[in-house]
Formats: structure tokens, sequence, C-alpha cells
């Protein structure tokens, strides 16, 4: 269904309720300016918003950089705008899933959950990170008692994860080396650092082989396998990814791909890191 947007120069009837003395009036902001975007269905700028809601915009400026940096607001600041990410769609998704329908990502997701036993989950960018946004965790034994329990929410250092790689994978030769440079110069005294070369090396091997894999020194420890799943919004990247004990991804990998790569095309997300990198390149 195509999305019907609202002019920015539409006569609007109607306001709504103030907030109530009791409440916390930043969180009450937070609420509201979400629900903006969901009337709106479009990115909006400060201006507009603030006009909107009759807020300062100052503090709105502050609540939308705020959302920013948690990963839930994309800012365009060539065109000076913001838009909900991918995350604040998935919000109550699971939330009477008969009545208002599951996604078909996260169908997908649960059907590679039940196949592999392993945990799925998706991410997308958030600055230098990869940002995990939906989680399906394990649901074996055999695997839930040698992996971990992952947070939603988590980021990861784009150049230190199998769904990072994904990511940079997609991106330019010189959109990578601004990456690494603002990582390694932004890394603590105590955290690895990668130079371009190390990192482009095994970016040229995901985009070669279409996946990125993530396998941890020996122990009981989560390995991961990542792959791209094609997004109409290239500034909003999607990596599909299965975390498992490392002998599971290890000796897996080539089973794990196939059943990735299948679910892809069943749920109509098909094209993988090719498609991907072609659309960041097209710009579309």
């Amino acid at each position: 269904m195509p999305k019907k947007w609202i002019p920015e120069d539409m006569f609007v009837v109607g306001r709504r309720p103030d907030i109530p003395d009791d409440a916390v009036k930043s969180a009450a902001r937070v609420v509201q300016i979400l629900e903006v975007f969901d009337e709106l269905q479009r990115p909006a700028t400060v201006i507009e918003i603030c006009k909107r809601l009759a807020y300062p915009q100052s503090s709105t400026s502050a609540i939308l950089r705020t959302l920013v940096s948690m990963g839930l607001l994309h800012h365009d600041p060539r065109k000076r705008t913001f838009v909900p990410t991918r995350r604040v769609a998935l919000f109550g998704s699971w939330i009477d899933g008969d009545l208002f329908g599951r996604s078909k990502l996260r169908r997908m997701m649960d059907i590679l959950n039940e196949q592999t036993g392993a945990i799925v989950l998706l991410a997308t960018r958030n600055g230098r990170n990869a940002k995990y946004i939906e989680i399906v965790q394990s649901n074996c034994a055999r695997v839930a008692e040698r992996s971990v329990h992952l947070t939603l929410g988590t980021e990861r250092n784009l150049t230190r994860c199998a769904a990072g790689e994904v990511i940079l994978a997609g991106l330019s030769d010189a959109e990578i080396r601004r990456v690494v440079t603002a990582t390694n110069a932004w890394s603590a005294p105590d955290e690895i650092r990668f130079t371009h070369t190390e990192v482009m090396e095994r970016i040229k091997q995901v985009r070669k082989q279409g996946y990125a894999l993530s396998l941890p020194p020996k122990g009981p420890r989560t390995g991961c396998i990542a792959m791209a799943l094609p997004s109409s919004d290239p500034t909003q990247p999607l990596t599909l990814a299965l975390g498992g004990p490392r002998e599971m991804i290890e000796g897996e990998t080539r089973r794990l791909t196939s059943l990735m790569r299948s679910a892809m095309r069943v749920f109509d997300f098909d094209g993988g890191i090719e498609s991907y990198c072609q659309a960041r390149v097209a710009g579309l």
C-alpha cells in the first residue's frame, strides 16, 4: 500500500491533549514526536515538528539528536530532516500479531530460528556501529547452553563484527576508510584497532563470497554469520545474521548460508550483498 504522506502546508484539524502535570515532560515529548512521524509518514524538519507540537526549538532539537544517537531516528544533514529508523517500526511487533500481523521479516527470522536453532538477529548501521534492532533468541538446547543471550539494542563497531562487515561491504572504499579512521581515533586504549588494509582484506572477501563470518578464539563463545538484506533505503542498510557456538557456525557454514538465501528468496528478500552494493553505488 502506498504511503499517504501529509504535505507540510496541509490544514490540520484537531489537537493533541496537553502533557499531564504528573508526567515527565521530556519522556512525553519523545512519545509525541514519534506520534507526529506516525501521522506524517515522511521525513520532517525540526521547524515543522516544533510548529505541530508547539515545542521550543532548542529542546526539540536536543530530543531529536538524542533519538538519532540511540538509533531511533535517521538524520539527513543535507535536507535537514529526520525520519524514524526501522528499529521504531519493529517496536510492538510482538503485540497482537494475529490482529495486526507480524511482518514478513519477523516471520522469516522465526523460520530460520526453527530451522537452525541459532540466534537470529537483524542489524542496521548507527554511526560507526552495527545496532541489533531485532533478535530471536535460540530455542535449541544444544545451542543455547553453549551460546549467549543477546541484548536487544546492543551495538558493536562495524569493523569488529560480522554484521558490521556486511554493512561496510556496501559502502565505497573511501567511506570505509573514513569509518576505520574515525573508529581508531575514538577507540579506547585497550580496544582492538585494525588498519585500513586489514579491514579492506576482509571486506573484499565478504564482497566475493556474499557473507561475513566472525569466529571467536577457541572456547565457549558465539560465532556469527551475516548477509545483507536488500533495502529500499541505502541510508538504513539491513543485515541478517545467525549466531551460535563457534563449532556450529564454522562447521555448518554452507548449510546456514544456503538456508539464509532460501529464506530470502521465499520471503522476497532476494539479492544479497550484490544487490545491496549495486543499490549503494546507484544511490537508490
